[in-house]
């Protein structure tokens, strides 16, 4: 689901995460240097990395173990005005900073193979965003890009439960059926059996990279639950969901690849790279359809009229080549992160009181209607009949250059705000 992904709900929360588990049964890759005295599955070929995971966990022990008096500490910022707060505050984090043995487990955690392709793949977030991060933990969640130091601040209470969970998980997921559930929306034949990994983390929601598919601990399963609350083991169908949509992303990356074309102009690729987002997004989000807040935001009329709109726009100024490169790479990250998030405040300020907007905005950062995977799951639906066609979603996949023109037609003459400007209908 890269971005964004996942529905925001708890059952399907426990989608995801009993997702990297069950991956995890096969091979979990454990680093050197975990702490934990827990069990996990032996490594088999399903080739799940649940590293990251564990090297985070290990890094949180080692803060909290080298800062003992921390509940007082964190009494005590409780009553501090802000400026005294942030004076408090300063020695503890830089005391933690400091620590060699909190740097180099923080170092573990940066090197394990699924952050490594992160901060490749999200680069708002940084290591040092990450390092400060973890610095001020377990005393206060710094500001931070994506919010990721709230995930790591969450993780604190519930760490033992959180290894605990990642042994457990591994029974509870039918591989097989995961594959049949991704295969329903994939043309016959395709078999690829991608390597999973296992993350938590506030800025994105499961993802793929580098054709590995990444489920999202935090973002589909603990950010809905109360804090230092564990998931139960419901939601089974829900979770594999999850799964089966990151599987089939990579899944497709072959027929993405037959079906990619030349062109004699940076333009056209570049059209090209946002209607295949468009149908990957599109097609896997029929494995999992948004619900919850998660389709309050990407179903809205307004947002997806907001959102062709920009296609539009974009697309005929790349068409009649008013826009340059670097002003297409400036508004399609746009698209994944500022956009989105103004989309979203509209969307909650439009229905929620004032107080709470901040608050779910935050909570469900991952959930931003950004412009894949919100109206890629629009145009695709809208194809597929809301799924009830999955042969029109297999003919999208093999030839997803027909995308604007079966969705045109797919559309009518309703919602004349969702129509695709004309000028871009070639065949």
């Amino acid at each position: 689901m890269n971005a964004i992904r996942s529905t925001g709900t708890k059952t399907h929360a426990m989608a995801l995460f009993f997702a990297a588990a069950l991956l995890l049964t096969a091979t979990l890759v454990l680093p050197a240097t975990s702490c934990s005295s827990s069990t996990a599955p032996s490594a088999s070929a399903s080739r799940m990395d649940a590293g990251a995971v564990v090297a985070l966990l290990d890094t949180l022990d080692i803060i909290v173990e080298n800062n003992p008096d921390h509940f007082q500490e964190r009494l005590i910022l409780n009553n501090l005005e802000p400026v005294e707060r942030a004076l408090h505050l300063a020695p503890l984090m830089a005391a933690n900073a400091a620590n060699q043995e909190i740097q180099h487990s923080i170092d573990t955690f940066l090197d394990s193979p699924a952050m490594r392709i992160y901060v490749d793949r999200y680069t708002n977030v940084t290591p040092d965003h990450i390092r400060r991060a973890l610095n001020g933990i377990p005393y206060t969640v710094v500001d931070s890009p994506g919010d990721i130091a709230r995930a790591y601040h969450r993780a604190v209470p519930i760490r033992d439960d959180l290894r605990r969970w990642v042994a457990l998980l591994a029974e509870r997921i039918d591989l097989d059926r995961v594959r049949a559930s991704a295969q329903h929306w994939l043309p016959p034949g395709t078999s690829v059996q991608p390597e999973m990994y296992l993350v938590f983390d506030a800025n994105a929601g499961s993802y793929t990279a580098q054709s590995k598919g990444f489920y999202n601990l935090y973002s589909d399963v603990i950010q809905d639950l109360p804090r230092g609350q564990p998931p139960d083991l419901d939601g089974m169908e829900a979770m594999e969901a999850v799964i089966a949509h990151e599987m089939q992303h990579v899944m497709t990356e072959p027929l993405f690849a037959a079906a990619r074309r030349r062109h004699s102009s940076w333009q056209g690729q570049r059209m090209d790279q946002v209607i295949r987002g468009l149908v990957s997004e599109g097609a896997a989000s029929h494995c999992n359809p948004p619900d919850g807040l998660r389709r309050e935001l990407w179903e809205d009329s307004r947002t997806l009229a907001a959102l062709v709109s920009d296609l539009n726009q974009t697309f005929v100024a790349l068409q009649e080549e008013r826009m340059d490169e670097a002003a297409f790479q400036q508004w399609f990250g746009a698209t994944f992160h500022d956009r989105a998030r103004e989309l979203m405040v509209q969307n909650l300020k439009a229905r929620y009181p004032q107080d709470q907007v901040e608050i779910l905005m935050r909570k469900h950062a991952s959930e931003r209607p950004d412009l894949i995977h919100a109206l890629g799951w629009h145009m695709v639906a809208t194809i597929s009949g809301r799924g009830e066609d999955p042969e029109a979603v297999h003919r999208l996949l093999q030839a997803p250059y027909t995308l604007l023109s079966l969705y045109t037609a797919a559309l009518g003459d309703s919602h004349p705000d969702l129509r695709i400007d004309p000028r871009l209908i070639r065949d």
